[in-house]
């Protein structure tokens, strides 16, 4: 974990990468090759979520305030729906393939 100066929180804090269900879920999905994208994942602030200024970039390191700029739940839950749907649409083939 890194400790460096949060802009949101005004204050030196916490930043790592929060690895979720859905990272072990795209690892299971990739037979593990998903593990070569964690390093990649941003660090975020472990009090506000805020991703970690990149100093090294200059003037085109950015900075994702989570509080304030939030995705909409579609543009969150379109890898669970297209999961789901191939499942559904497995499935449909199973049924037809082995029940004649």
């Amino acid at each position: 974990m890194d400790f460096s100066y949060c802009s949101n929180c005004g204050k030196k804090t916490g930043h790592k990468r929060f690895l979720g269900f859905g990272t072990f879920f795209a690892v299971v999905l990739t037979a593990g090759v998903w593990i070569l994208a964690i390093p990649f994942y941003p660090k975020r602030c472990i009090i506000c979520g805020q991703e970690q200024e990149i100093e090294s970039a200059g003037f085109f390191s950015r900075t994702i305030d989570l509080s304030t700029h939030q995705k909409p739940w579609y543009k969150s839950w379109w890898g669970i729906s297209l999961i789901l749907m191939l499942i559904v649409v497995l499935f449909g083939l199973y049924l037809r393939i082995y029940q004649g």
